[in-house]
């Protein structure tokens, strides 16, 4: 037989097995405070950036740029790059919502593809 638990542990096990009966969410019994921060619908800026130096179609007919096509993004969403950001988020979205006992969601906008500057990066 094990150790007695300290008064300290005894409480944690205590909290975290109401937890499990689902009287009490496992993130109070651990103590975290509720705020405005954490609870709510937050807005989430999505742009996919890519270098007016890589591999882009014609970014005047607003086509996707080549450098996205790959991946899943070929694959799953033809090319599409705002297709897949746009399932990317619905799944994050949809894990912080279950995870945050839908106390937590996302409103997001995806911006057209923005190009910078080449970085001029040499190797050796």
């Amino acid at each position: 037989m094990g150790k007695p638990l300290t008064p300290d542990a005894q409480v944690v096990k205590a909290e975290h097995e109401a937890a499990q009966e689902g009287t009490v969410p496992i993130a109070a019994s651990m103590g975290d405070a509720t705020t405005a921060y954490t609870i709510g619908t937050k807005t989430v800026l999505v742009i996919p950036i890519v270098p007016t130096d890589g591999d882009t179609t014609d970014v005047q007919t607003q086509t996707e740029p080549a450098g996205f096509n790959y991946g899943l993004v070929n694959s799953a969403h033809g090319g599409n790059i705002r297709s897949y950001l746009e399932q990317c988020m619905t799944a994050n979205n949809d894990f912080i919502r279950d995870q945050s006992w839908q106390q937590f969601d996302m409103t997001w906008t995806i911006t057209p593809v923005y190009q910078v500057p080449p970085q001029n990066i040499t190797t050796r």
